[in-house]
């Protein structure tokens, strides 16, 4: 559920960055999602596991440009704009998906 305000990422990834809270709870996460890609493998079941990796919404504009970017679109989090609702979408199923493809689909 990381990052997320408040931005709490462990002790052990605080000043990990030396951008602040937010990137330190981005390496945190990228860390725990890794870790959790590598426990399937190992146990054999990536071909039973659908990984899907997405958000909840746009940018939190007030953050400035830690806070992410959304162009071409306009908006961020808070708004209905696209860029406040449009999400990219990460889906990891070997067999299944095929690595690299894209897909405009919801």
């Amino acid at each position: 559920h990381q990052p997320h305000v408040p931005n709490a990422p462990a002790v052990r990834f605080c000043n990990r960055t030396g951008r602040g809270r937010y990137s330190d709870a981005m390496v945190e996460m990228d860390e725990a999602v890794g870790a959790l890609m590598r426990l399937v493998r190992e146990v054999g079941a990536s071909r039973q596991t659908l990984t899907l990796f997405t958000s909840d919404n746009g940018p939190w504009k007030e953050m400035g440009s830690a806070g992410g970017s959304t162009q071409p679109y306009r908006g961020g989090k808070f708004t209905t704009y696209e860029g406040g609702v449009r999400m990219p979408a990460i889906v990891h199923w070997p067999g299944v998906v095929r690595g690299g493809s894209t897909s405009g689909g919801v």
